[in-house]
């Protein structure tokens, strides 16, 4: 079993490399600063013994930080919010997460938590997850098939922050290597990298040598050029039980003929697309109209909805929030007004088809399953804008239900009573007209 482990340090344009890099006999040491400097760390793992059934079998597992990157990265993937599962074949491979949700490419569970990404690897015996930090301020991205386990972990240094890079006494890699680059230049398509890059020595904990190396490859992924710096997602205040997203294209124009602007949202179970009024592009998992969120636990998670935006207007998008489980203490999830507060991250990207045959990877990242399946492998996204809100859905409390029940019933008993002393009392009390017309006094 071969096992690899891969440095990859990002400087800015203007970083020096005296300034945050230095280097001994058997480390490389960087150091952070305020706008911060990304790292990507990955594991390789090329596995002997074929541990899945099928051969084509892949898992996916993803974890975006709250304050993990929201804009494309050179060397990082966009990854969507909080912690993703994705499977191609089957969604038992997901275990205590099947209740997810199946489009036509994959199936996905979506949570908000880091542990239950440490709960699947463990299942693998092949998978050393002592390898990994498990840091929810960090970002993730795990491939597994049949031949092979990647393991990527993203993290920022910001300052005062210090990473030391060497060989470990706890894990033997067969390979080890370390690259400090500068962003050199980006176009549309094309990446440049300048910098340095160290491999260690086999037989010790010793550098063998550092060399002067470039890159340069097609990246997937990039940040649309934006003249004006203004906020394009909005959410309509106040947010009430439809909470309305605007999303603001007047300046914003399609590059060329062969591309499209669109908007990605991961729903949560609170929150759901109405089909038959926004007519979204694609529409998957739970989107019942009238069931409460507690009705609906062991369905799926939640929904995937995409939607194609006109560019040059403002696009309204209703959302619907359901009636959610009373409660009856306060609870992490609830502030003081008594509200449920759920979590929506739209994603405004365009997506260009190139004619390229080489954008479904790079030295740092591929192209898998997740929002990128949906279109084809020589799509570049541009990405606009990606914003965060949460919904605050109002809760009952069912501490006061009795109480409710009380004054229900004696409202109802009062309005009969009354109801019918209006109909009988009346009616009993009205008086008797006598007829004196045959009566003849003689």
């Amino acid at each position: 079993m071969s096992f690899k482990n891969r440095l990859t340090v990002l400087l800015n344009e203007k970083d020096t490399f005296d300034e945050y890099i230095s280097t001994n006999d058997t480390h490389v040491k960087v150091k952070g600063k305020t706008d911060g400097i990304h790292l990507q760390q990955r594991y390789t793992i090329e596995r002997s013994d074929a541990s899945t059934k099928l051969p084509d079998e892949i898992l996916r597992l993803t974890w975006r930080s709250i304050d993990g990157m929201k804009r494309p990265s050179v060397i990082e993937p966009f990854l969507t919010f909080g912690f993703n599962a994705y499977t191609n074949v089957n969604s038992e491979l997901l275990g205590d997460y099947s209740n997810s949700v199946d489009s036509k490419v994959y199936h996905v569970f979506h949570g908000d938590s880091l542990l239950e990404m440490e709960k699947i690897l463990l299942k693998y015996e092949d998978i050393p997850t002592k390898l990994i930090d498990f840091d929810m301020g960090n970002d993730y991205d795990i491939i597994i098939d049949n031949k092979s386990v990647q393991i990527n972990e993203y993290k920022i240094l910001h300052e005062n922050d210090i990473f030391e890079y060497g060989k470990s006494e706890f894990f033997d890699f067969d390979k080890m290597e370390a690259g400090i680059f500068n962003l050199e230049s980006q176009d549309d398509i094309d990446t440049n990298l300048g910098g340095i890059s160290c491999i260690w020595r086999a037989e010790d904990n010793n550098i063998e040598k550092c060399q002067k190396t470039m890159l340069l490859f097609k990246s997937g992924h990039i940040e649309k050029d934006q003249r004006n710096e203004k906020n394009i997602i909005e959410i309509e205040q106040p947010v009430g039980l439809h909470p309305k997203l605007l999303v603001n294209l007047t300046d914003i124009r399609v590059s060329d003929d062969q591309c499209n602007i669109y908007m990605f949202l991961q729903l949560p179970l609170e929150i759901f697309v109405d089909q038959y009024q926004s007519d979204p592009f694609f529409l998957f998992g739970e989107h019942d109209l009238e069931l409460p969120s507690y009705k609906l636990k062991d369905k799926a998670w939640g929904s995937e909805t995409l939607f194609e935006l006109e560019p040059g207007m403002v696009n309204e998008i209703t959302l619907h929030s359901r009636y959610v489980e009373p409660f009856s203490n306060l609870s992490e999830n609830l502030n003081m007004d008594d509200h449920f507060i759920s979590h929506i991250e739209p994603i405004v990207f365009e997506e260009c088809a190139t004619g390229a045959l080489n954008l479904k990877s790079n030295p740092f990242y591929s192209k898998n399953l997740g929002l990128e399946a949906f279109f084809t492998e020589d799509t570049i996204f541009k990405h606009i804008e990606t914003k965060s809100f949460n919904i605050p859905i109002p809760r009952p409390n069912s501490s006061e239900y009795e109480a409710t029940v009380y004054i229900t019933v004696f409202c109802l008993v009062t309005s009969i009573i009354y109801l019918l002393y209006k109909m009988f009392g009346k009616l009993s009390s009205k008086p008797t007209t006598i007829d004196n017309s045959s009566t003849e006094i003689k």
